[in-house]
Order: C-alpha cells, then sequence, then structure tokens
C-alpha cells in the first residue's frame, strides 16, 4: 500500500494519500492505516534535491508512532471514563472553596521583596517572592507543598488550612504565575528540598493562571521532536534543560572575556544584507518591501571592514546557511570569527589555543557540582560543545563527551 504525504502540498483533511491528493503529516497517514505499517507499505515523504518523494525514515515514523499509540491510548482512556463519586466531592469541594477568602495581614512584619537566589541568609525572616509553580503536591485538604521557579532557583513554600482552601488553591496548575509572602525556615532533619529551605506561606495570590494539565498536557517524554520543536518556550522550562542555556551563556562570557582582555573590539555585523558576499546559491533570500535581502552565512567581510576602524575585533552572531539538508539545526549556527589585524597563516592557531586556555581557566568560577550535577547523566549523548566543555572541564573532566573535537585543538587532556 503506498500513502504520500507532503508538509509543502499535503492537507491532512482535504487529502486522501494519493500522489495526487497527499496528506500533510505522517501521524495521519498513520491514522489512516489505524497504525498498522506492514511490510508492503510504503509512506512518502517529500524528497531532498531532485527527488519529488522519498520513503520516510524509519527514525521518523518511530517516533510519529509513539505520538500516534499515545493518542490511543488517551482515547482509549476517555471512552472507559466515566462520572464518579470522586467528581462530585471535586465538585463540592470547589463550591466551599469560592466562600474561602484570604487577606495579607497587616500586623505581621513588612515582607523583604526576594529572588529565590538571594533566601540563603534570610533564616525566620519574611519575605514577599514572585516566580510560577514548577510543582505542586497536595498532602492533604489542608495541607499542600508548592515548588517555586523563578530562573535564580527553586524553592519549597508549605501551605497550610485557608491557604490550601480557596478556589485559587483548588484550581491550581503548573505553570501558574503567583505571589507568595511568608517566613523562610531552615529545612526539618531528614527532609530534603532544594537549596535547604522552605517558606511558611501566610498569604498567596495568583496572578496569572495557566491552563489545566500544565507543561504535561502538552508536553511528554514521548513527544516526537517536531512537537518539542513547537513548543520550544515550554522545553525549555525544563530543569535540564534551563542548564543548558545557562552553560551556553557562560561560555558565551567566557569568550568576550579572552577577547577584552587582549583588547578586541566586539562588532556587531548584520545578519540581514542586500548583497550575495557569500555567492548566492549559499544565502536565503526573501522579499523586503519590494526589494530581495539575504540572510548572511559569514561575519568575514564585515570584520575585514572594521579592521582599519577599530583595529583587532571579532563577533559573535547567527549565521545561515540554504543547503537542502535532513538537519534543521544546520540552517542556523552561532559562529565566533576574529580577525587580528597582523597575523600570518601559521599563526592562526594562537588565538584558538589562548582562547581553550581562557575557558578552562575561567571554569573554576562555576559551582560545576551544585549547578551542572545533572548533566553527567547524560554524557553519552552529544549534548555539549566545545565552549561548554572547556568551561566545566576542570569539575567534571567526564563531562568533556566530544573529546575528538577537543583534541584538534591540541588540549592537554
Amino acid at each position: 500500500m503506498q500513502i504520500y504525504t507532503s508538509e509543502k502540498h499535503g492537507c491532512d483533511t482535504t487529502g486522501d494519500g494519493t500522489e495526487k491528493a497527499p496528506l500533510k503529516t505522517v501521524l495521519q497517514a498513520l491514522i489512516k492505516l489505524d497504525g498498522k505499517v506492514n511490510a508492503d507499505t510504503r509512506i512518502w515523504v517529500d524528497g531532498v534535491g531532485d527527488e519529488a518523494w522519498d520513503v520516510v525514515s524509519k527514525t521518523k515514523l518511530k517516533k510519529v508512532m509513539k505520538t500516534y499509540s499515545a493518542q490511543a491510548r488517551k482515547q482509549e482512556k476517555g471512552q472507559h471514563d466515566k462520572p464518579s463519586s470522586e467528581n462530585k466531592d471535586v465538585s463540592n469541594h470547589l463550591s466551599e472553596a469560592m466562600e474561602v477568602q484570604l487577606t495579607l495581614d497587616a500586623t505581621l512584619p513588612k515582607a523583604q521583596q526576594c529572588k529565590i537566589r538571594e533566601l540563603q541568609t534570610l533564616y525566620d525572616k519574611r519575605v514577599h517572592v514572585y516566580g510560577w509553580v514548577h510543582r505542586i503536591r497536595r498532602q492533604s485538604k489542608t495541607l499542600m507543598f508548592i515548588i517555586l521557579r523563578d530562573g535564580t532557583g527553586f524553592l519549597q513554600c508549605v501551605f497550610a488550612n485557608n491557604l490550601c482552601l480557596t478556589q485559587d488553591a483548588v484550581t491550581l496548575s503548573p505553570e501558574s504565575t503567583i505571589e507568595i509572602y511568608g517566613t523562610i525556615k531552615q529545612l526539618p532533619a531528614g527532609k530534603s528540598a532544594p537549596g535547604g529551605i522552605e517558606l511558611l506561606a501566610d498569604y498567596w495570590s495568583v496572578i496569572g493562571k495557566a491552563p489545566a494539565g500544565g507543561v504535561d498536557s502538552v508536553l511528554t517524554v514521548e513527544s516526537d521532536i517536531d512537537t518539542q520543536l513547537d513548543n520550544r518556550h515550554l522545553v525549555i522550562r525544563g530543569e535540564n534543560t534551563a542548564k543548558m542555556l545557562r552553560l551556553v551563556g557562560i561560555a558565551l562570557s567566557a569568550f568576550r572575556a579572552h577577547y577584552t582582555d587582549r583588547g578586541y573590539v566586539e562588532v556587531l555585523p548584520p545578519t540581514f544584507v542586500q548583497t550575495q558576499v557569500e555567492g548566492g546559491s549559499t544565502l536565503f533570500s526573501l522579499n523586503y518591501f519590494g526589494e530581495t535581502a539575504y540572510m548572511s552565512q559569514s561575519s568575514q567581510l564585515y570584520l575585514e571592514t572594521c579592521i582599519p576602524a577599530v583595529g583587532d575585533c571579532y563577533c559573535i552572531t547567527r549565521s545561515y546557511r540554504a543547503e537542502k539538508i535532513n538537519y534543521v539545526f544546520l540552517l542556523s549556527t552561532r559562529m565566533m570569527e576574529h580577525l587580528p589585524k597582523w597575523l600570518k597563516t601559521a599563526e592562526c592557531k594562537v588565538p584558538k589555543s589562548s582562547i581553550t586556555k581562557h575557558l578552562v581557566d575561567y571554569g573554576h568560577d562555576i559551582d560545576a557540582v551544585k549547578s551542572f550535577t545533572i548533566v553527567s547523566k547524560q554524557r553519552n549523548k552529544k549534548m555539549l560543545a566545545i565552549a561548554e566543555a572547556c568551561a566545566i572541564r576542570i569539575y567534571k573532566p567526564a563531562l568533556c563527551i566530544q573529546k575528538e573535537m577537543v583534541v584538534t585543538l591540541n588540549l592537554p587532556w
């Protein structure tokens, strides 16, 4: 059986899976097949280069099959769900919660507004924090624990009695934005929480309520790569992905510190240009108010024009390659280029070696044990680029997972 899909020309509503009327997604093709892909079944997708059609790759088919299975299980569960006494209890609970109102106690000491990273020295102090609900654990009707996230850290907050009985408390979902007033306490012996502290709340309110279900209703561990990319703003809120963003920031800071210490000037060359300086066949083109513009692939030409004005200069910017390839991550890459005024070909490795040395030295300022331990659990995956590997190598040699790249720079490990 042959089924055709096309992200460019297909449609999941009007298409029938033929070559003339293809479906849009492979998922819809699986739905049409009831999830049964036999040995003689062929699912076709948009071809690369001169080919009009290609057979879907095994990797993509496997990922889409997982999505199909998850949707099928969810649909089957929904069909078997029936009203129960538990649902009636929830309705009664909501009715009671509408009558509970919280007020800020003016007789308590004035709260100090803080970020979570500043709370370690404020034991027994009343504070005021803002953040997003990372996790919720309801221990009982009058006790619940919330892990609050504000981008600088995580904080366990304890809600008790009336704080748990409001309508907002009953319907609170992950990723909601809230503010909390309370007192910082050291964690009891034998208990664990982020930072070893917790906030005993005396008042809280919702600033912005997130949809029910939180991130888990949109993304799961079985979500395919397309779903993850479409919801990247949610993916980066996870602890692992957020740590990778911090690692990249540390590496960029180290690069900039290296060049600044050596008298280089950072310039910002354009990435949106009107000339095909790298050759028209390798650039993205677009219509810009009636004129043709291009996405730049290299900053070298612009750095060369800056040398007579500022001397040694560098840039860290995006570049774009308009090549027909199967790897999306190659379409947009971050490049670092530097141009000293007078440099012979044999001397080109010197700046790169000094950059690497600086990154390793800079690593002494990184508390990798506390901040990046989780990364070591995934050391078999090629997650770290050379910059991040150098930045934390001094603490975690095992994290230098792209060692073959490091060796090319003549590093001492």
